[in-house]
């Protein structure tokens, strides 16, 4: 009876082991099909920009109030326009209208190498942060699946005075994850099953 309990235990936290394994870091080719993606191209160049910007259904705060913001520029990052910090060491933050499994963006700085931290919440809780490492004009895209978490806000920090103001040209949801989640019914009837089978005594006793 002790190791049949021991083998049920062993099963379950392999299955609990098994769905939460690929929460983490993704890249931008691991994003859903069903992924919306929000660019900045409809953005006015604009320094100084009083208030948040609007695009794509989401609101995009900084910690100072201001941005600058550029509709397409001569860099891969902001080929689809681009919205900037007005200031050095502040951050660009976004709310999710509703909570999605995957979230992320393409985070860069103009003219110099840049240094900064990408950070997904769930309400409160930090889910994760990514530290993202760019050469000079050039954009890389930070990306989280939250397992069996759910995303509800992503912050871009800059975490260096580089003289440049931290810069997102794209950004990603999804409301599903790339990987199926076992349903409770599923998961229920592999339980019955695991049973089933211990009765039959097909299990090591």
């Amino acid at each position: 009876m002790l190791s049949n309990i021991r083998f049920i235990a062993a099963a379950f936290s392999l299955t609990v082991a098994t769905m939460a394994a690929h929460a983490g870091q993704i890249s931008y080719e691991e994003l859903s099909t069903d992924a919306k993606l929000v660019t900045f191209e409809t953005q006015p160049l604009n320094f100084g920009r009083p208030g948040p910007v609007f695009s794509g259904g989401l609101t995009f705060t900084s910690g100072n109030g201001s941005f600058r913001t550029y509709p397409s520029g001569s860099i891969e990052l902001c080929e689809s326009g681009c919205i900037m910090t007005d200031v050095e060491l502040d951050y660009i933050s976004v709310a999710l209208p509703t909570p999605a499994a995957q979230a992320g963006g393409f985070v860069g700085v103009y003219n110099v190498p840049n240094h900064a931290q990408v950070e997904f919440y769930s309400n409160d809780l930090l889910l994760g942060t990514i530290a993202v490492d760019t050469a000079a004009n050039e954009g890389k895209f930070a990306g989280w699946d939250a397992g069996q978490q759910l995303i509800t806000s992503v912050r871009f920090v800059d975490v260096e005075d580089q003289q440049f103001t931290i810069t997102l040209g794209e950004f990603a949801y999804s409301p599903t994850s790339t990987v199926p989640e076992p349903s409770n019914g599923f998961l229920f009837a592999v339980g019955i099953l695991a049973l089933l089978a211990l009765r039959k005594g097909k299990l090591p006793q």
